[in-house]
């Protein structure tokens, strides 16, 4: 594959405004890659941000962007540091955490950009002025940054499976870690979209024994009311 071949990739220049552009393929070093986006989920934020309704916050750039921070794709070219931190090689799956790490603080200097009390930036979020532009998963390739957070994905999962990753595990999260949530607790998540049920998901297992847990999935539970 030529390694001067342009990559397409959509960017948001002001609200309800995307543009189709062409951006150089990012020279890799020792410690990044390059990600080819295989799917990317669409998240109630991405709404707001198309609109330009997106709350002020420090870690977004509103536009112009490569919006996309849920990405799902495949390790096409990676250095030899980045491999060996991130324990995955050229050809594996991965799904990639929406922010990544600053690269100044004690965290990032130890390689733990998960403990970065500030981000770097975020994903879908940074200005598509940045060198090397391709920070968004609306595009066929995006760079990952040295301090970027990433999961390996079994390859046996559908797409459209696998890049569920980021609401589910924001329902395990919000519903579960956090809360502490556990047995008798009364639990009342507010929306039905792809993260309120994936907190049913979340509460339903953390609350219920293996065979309870199997037999509400197949079946509503009239044991209790939940509030959508």
């Amino acid at each position: 594959m030529a390694r001067s071949e342009m990559v397409r990739a959509v960017v948001l220049t002001k609200p309800r405004t995307l543009e189709a552009r062409e951006f150089p393929r990012p020279v890799i070093g020792a410690d990044d890659a390059l990600l080819r986006i295989e799917a990317c989920g669409i998240c109630g934020s991405d709404y707001e941000q198309y609109e330009g309704a997106q709350p002020q916050h420090e870690d977004y750039t509103p536009y112009p962007v490569i919006p996309g921070h849920e990405p799902l794709g495949i390790i096409e070219e990676i250095g030899r540091n980045a491999a060996a931190r991130w324990g995955v090689r050229e050809g594996d799956r991965v799904a990639v955490r929406s922010g990544y790490g600053c690269g100044q603080c004690e965290a990032c200097r130890r390689w733990e950009p998960r403990a970065c009390p500030k981000r770097g930036g975020t994903y879908g979020y940074t200005d598509v002025g940045k060198p090397p532009h391709l920070w968004g998963g609306y595009a066929e390739r995006m760079y990952l940054s040295p301090y970027s957070v990433m999961k390996k994905m079994s390859p046996s999962l559908p797409a459209g499976v696998a890049v569920m990753f980021n609401p589910l595990a924001a329902g395990l999260s919000w519903a579960a870690s956090i809360p502490g949530t556990g047995p008798r607790d009364r639990v009342v998540i507010l929306g039905a979209g792809q993260r309120g049920l994936c907190c049913v998901i979340s509460v339903v297992t953390r609350t219920s024994s293996p065979s309870r847990a199997s037999s509400a999935r197949t079946r509503p539970s009239t044991s209790r009311r939940t509030t959508w």
